[in-house]
């Protein structure tokens, strides 16, 4: 008998233990993919290149013009290694190019111009890493990130409030490409079909707005 009750009570330990442990593990489970939700939530569109990670945010932004509005670009260098980005040209970032509202998270009517992506031949990596050698670049430390703000030189948070009740939500279409390079590699990041940006620009509203604090990282392309 006292056999039987030893293993009655070991049985009823390793069920509690199955579930403490079960419970443990969806509780991770589902903080990791709160952790990644809020990462992919916090972002408009983002794409993992192989030196660097570039994301847009979805909060639009207020500058000193306010006939214009901006939004926030963030390059964090993944490497090991310090990277350089070609800032030379200031029509080769990233930047808005076109927005609108739409009444669902899809859109369809697509008409906008669009640049077509300079090559990274020999020539452009060559000058890349001279430029890179030379210091001509912006240059990012390894796990460090560097932020520039950019303008849609049309509208500004005034014209989009006003045919904000049009549809629940709107679309910010962007463009442009970035060169960059560790003195080695060079990689250049732009919007191709082949390019694996995640996100598809659309943000549900009512639309987050801030003002600008430091304008000096403001990239100006007028």
């Amino acid at each position: 008998m006292k056999f039987k009750k030893q293993m009655k009570l070991i049985l009823i330990l390793g069920i509690v233990m199955s579930c403490t442990l079960a419970n443990n593990k969806q509780s991770q489970t589902n903080s990791t993919t709160q952790i990644m939700n809020n990462s992919i939530e916090s972002s408009l569109i983002y794409c993992n290149g192989k030196l660097a990670t570039v994301e847009i945010g979805s909060t639009l932004y207020e500058g000193p013009n306010s006939a214009y509005f901006y939004i926030k670009v963030e390059i964090k260098n993944t490497s090991d290694n310090i990277i350089g980005i070609d800032l030379s040209d200031k029509w080769k970032i990233i930047y808005p190019n076109q927005w609108g509202n739409l009444h669902t998270a899809q859109r369809y009517d697509i008409n906008e111009m669009r640049i077509v992506p300079d090559k990274l031949d020999s020539l452009k990596m060559g000058k890349l890493i001279t430029d890179y050698k030379n210091k001509k670049l912006e240059f990012i430390d390894p796990n460090k990130s560097f932020i520039y703000y950019t303008e849609f030189n049309a509208n500004g948070k005034t014209a989009i409030d006003e045919t904000s009740e049009i549809g629940n939500f709107f679309y910010l279409s962007l463009d442009g490409q970035l060169f960059l390079t560790n003195g080695n590699k060079c990689e250049r990041i732009a919007f191709e079909k082949d390019t694996k940006w995640v996100g598809n620009s659309i943000l549900t509203k009512p639309l987050v707005w801030l003002k600008i604090v430091n304008e000096k990282l403001i990239i100006s392309r007028i």
